[in-house]
């Protein structure tokens, strides 16, 4: 069953902390319930166990990045990982303790900067996203790119509706796609609610979902997917388009 990946960032320490304990269970304490200083199976970070139990940190570094914590270190950040990941490090009880350590500290610092980005998205557009994410991450690009734009197309309609409430029920009966060329024709409207640069994104998100949802015989890569998602997250973390912005 998929995971709540927003509930998984937000609880980042624990997951760290969760993969460490099962780590020093299976691979570095003997048959007796000593503790050995070198792996009991060299190459663990290729076995079934030890990706599983690493899937929810995989989940967190995604996350880290689409939602655009200022106080990161990517560099810093993508070396632990890596470490994790490299056979010849991790076999070391102390190098393995070191790095989980370390990303342990990362979390901690970036707590509050992950709470905030959270508290930006509803609950429905939290769901589309963690789709979005959860299909990325399992090469499933078309849905991933129809997901993340599933949840532009729901702010969408909650600004312009906030902005012109007369409209609302007109509003809802129209796609994406509509939704867009209402905003773009009505765009003296808008322009004073919805930042200019938002027009070419949202016109290359709806092109890309197009391309997602309809036999158009278009390849999707998982650089195209990832680029729509974090435009998808450039749309809804952007502080102008809050919600609750407009419901005042």
């Amino acid at each position: 069953m998929k995971e709540n990946y927003f509930i998984i960032i937000a609880q980042a320490n624990d997951v760290i902390k969760e993969f460490e304990k099962k780590v020093l269970e299976i691979f570095f304490t003997s048959d007796t319930g000593m503790q050995l200083e070198t792996a009991s199976n060299p190459y663990m970070c290729f076995t079934p166990v030890y990706v599983q139990y690493s899937y929810p940190i995989k989940i967190v570094i995604e996350l880290f990045d689409l939602l655009k914590i200022e106080n990161l270190k990517k560099d810093v950040l993508d070396t632990f990982v890596k470490n994790l990941n490299n056979p010849i490090y991790v076999s070391e009880r102390a190098r393995f303790k070191h790095t989980i350590d370390a990303l342990s500290d990362v979390f901690e610092k970036t707590k509050e900067d992950i709470e905030n980005a959270v508290r930006k998205l509803s609950t429905f557009e939290q769901e589309r996203l963690e789709e979005s994410v959860h299909n990325l991450i399992e090469t499933c690009y078309f849905s991933a790119i129809a997901m993340a734009v599933s949840a532009i197309e729901s702010r969408l309609l909650m600004l312009m509706k906030s902005i012109l409430p007369a409209s609302a029920e007109h509003l809802d009966t129209l796609t994406l796609g509509q939704l867009i060329r209402e905003y773009i024709k009505d765009a003296s409207i808008y322009k004073n609610f919805i930042p200019e640069k938002h027009k070419p994104l949202l016109d290359l998100c709806n092109t890309y979902r197009i391309f997602s949802v309809h036999p158009k015989n278009e390849r999707i890569s998982k650089n195209i997917a990832r680029a729509i998602l974090n435009l998808a997250f450039e749309f809804l973390l952007d502080e102008k388009l809050e919600l609750s912005n407009f419901s005042k």
